[in-house]
């Protein structure tokens, strides 16, 4: 099996160094006595990445103690990249309570998504804290602010939309239809039954869209950053 990414494979008749520089020099790996690695990386919210490998390590006690191969060991990979941080879920609804894993967080005085601040947060210890999703928040960068600066998400937090009614429930093609929901302001699309309808976003909360050509009776969907929330009732098309 190949080397993890970033890595090179390493051999028995020529062992690791404690640590091997590439360029640029802020990469730094550190595989002290394994070879093969294997598996894959991770990243930790510090920025370093870490693997494991196929042999070395420890080779004196219980199966690991056959052979001069090991049982493999642990290694980690410095690219240069600053700490961040990062949600266990990657994605709610307005409302809902999310787990924030980083470093440092003790003292943390904000928490934002996509520069939409939450008025409830909880910091747990030094690398866990809590937060609720705020009205309006967005798709995007969640960002908390710390003593030491401000770290943000590695990938988007993606929130979902709501669609909770619409009015009127039934008319004819070319008509507007006003939908109501939460998390709104991204909408990117509005379809009835699956045929794509012209619309306009009001509000973080509302939408007016205009019953296409070749509607039929069935469910309004709409399609926005974080996902795409459709109706429970149908749309019925005179």
């Amino acid at each position: 099996m190949g080397a993890a990414p970033g890595t090179a494979p390493f051999s028995k008749s020529h062992p690791p160094a404690r640590s091997q520089r590439s360029t640029p020099s802020a990469r730094r790996l550190i595989a002290t006595d394994g070879y093969l690695p294997d598996g894959g990386l991770i990243q930790a919210t510090n920025g370093t990445f870490y693997g494991t490998t196929r042999g070395g390590g420890d080779t004196t006690s219980g199966p690991c103690a056959y052979g001069d191969n090991g049982c493999g060991t642990v290694f980690s990979l410095s690219m240069g990249l600053g700490p961040f941080v990062k949600p266990i879920l990657a994605m709610g609804k307005v409302g809902a309570k999310i787990l924030i894993l980083g470093n440092h967080l003790t003292g943390s005085t904000a928490v934002s998504f996509d520069g939409v601040a939450a008025t409830t947060f909880k910091v747990v210890s030094g690398t866990k804290m809590t937060a609720t999703v705020p009205s309006g928040a967005l798709t995007g960068t969640l960002s908390v602010t710390t003593p030491s600066g401000t770290l943000n998400s590695n990938g988007p937090f993606y929130v979902t939309p709501q669609l909770i009614t619409f009015e009127p429930t039934n008319g004819h093609v070319g008509i507007p239809v006003t939908v109501t929901g939460v998390s709104l302001t991204q909408a990117s699309a509005v379809s009835f039954n699956g045929v794509a309808a012209a619309f306009t976003v009001n509000s973080d909360t509302q939408v007016t869209a205009t019953v296409p050509a070749a509607a039929s009776t069935g469910p309004i969907t709409i399609t926005t950053a974080g996902g795409a929330a459709t109706s429970r009732s149908s749309f019925k098309v005179k």
